[in-house]
């Protein structure tokens, strides 16, 4: 691997492919450790009519636990409002019988819950790992994301690419950039723009010219680098007459191991505690 070849301190003048690579084998390593760490999201969905003119929102707070193997998410907010004691002590009784099942399954059946689950994760970590194949690299200097030198990087897509997936598809019609930490190696923030209509999947869905997204990690503190927000903004249209206008925005914060004590706290009296929105930027 190229990336082996470029210790951190020679960043600024490391071969730009070489720096995604290393990057990306960082972004395995963090993936691995989610699996073990429960956090709190926030999460935006917003429908928009032709001309990108607000139809509706949701807003919802959670927090993601990992139950005997899989993910659960607990609902603290909706819509702004706070989740009231009563709704609470209902979300912990569910959650107990939940983990109550999930005990009780045969091993196929805990096999099986447990693909199943991580399969979505599993395809985003595969596209990930398509990046460097996908496209090429030029640096285009050095740049502060909130507080942090990055080296920045233009990506375009590679002439001769084959997709190996539908994320792959979208690949070879967006151009973007990559900020990749000059301390740790790890890329900091991605965003892109498809540059024509891509169509995707054996019904026929389009994922229109100028759809955006943009993503971010952070350094949190004892957990290593984890995902920060998410933001896209994409129309699509689905068969011949279903169109789409979305936008969704995602925040995560709070990380910490799952373990038996912090699940004792989620069943216990002052759950939930903490902040019902991130801190910001910094690591926490």
């Amino acid at each position: 691997m190229l990336w082996m070849l470029w210790p951190t301190p020679a960043f600024g003048q490391a071969n730009p492919q070489a720096l995604v690579e290393r990057a990306i084998h960082l972004q395995q390593q963090n993936a691995s450790r989610e699996r073990q760490l429960a956090y709190r999201e926030r999460v935006t969905n917003h429908e928009h009519d032709s001309a990108w003119n607000p139809r509706r929102s949701k807003n919802k707070v959670h927090d993601v636990l990992w139950i005997e193997g899989t993910p659960q998410r607990m609902l603290l907010e909706e819509d702004g409002v706070a989740q009231s004691a009563p709704m609470i002590a209902a979300s912990q009784d569910f959650l107990r019988r939940v983990a109550e099942v999930r005990k009780a399954e045969t091993e196929r059946e805990r096999r099986e819950r447990v693909d199943t689950a991580l399969r979505k994760q599993q395809e985003y970590l595969d596209a990930v790992a398509e990046i460097p194949k996908a496209f090429t690299f030029t640096l285009a200097g050095e740049e502060a994301v909130d507080g942090r030198v990055c080296v920045k990087l233009q990506a375009r897509p590679r002439k001769g690419y084959q997709p190996r997936s539908r994320y792959g598809r979208i690949f070879a019609h967006t151009a973007g950039v990559i900020w990749i930490d000059k301390a740790s190696g790890q890329w900091r923030r991605a965003e892109g723009e498809v540059q024509e209509t891509v169509n995707l999947g054996w019904i026929f869905l389009q994922i229109q010219k100028g759809a955006k997204a943009s993503v971010e990690q952070q350094e949190f503190a004892g957990q290593g680098w984890q995902m920060s927000s998410m933001w896209y903004r994409a129309a699509a249209r689905v068969g011949l007459f279903v169109h789409y206008r979305r936008e969704f925005q995602g925040e995560y914060w709070n990380y910490q191991p799952m373990t038996e004590t912090l699940l004792a706290r989620v069943m216990g009296a002052g759950y939930p505690g903490g902040e019902l929105r991130p801190r910001g930027r910094q690591s926490q």
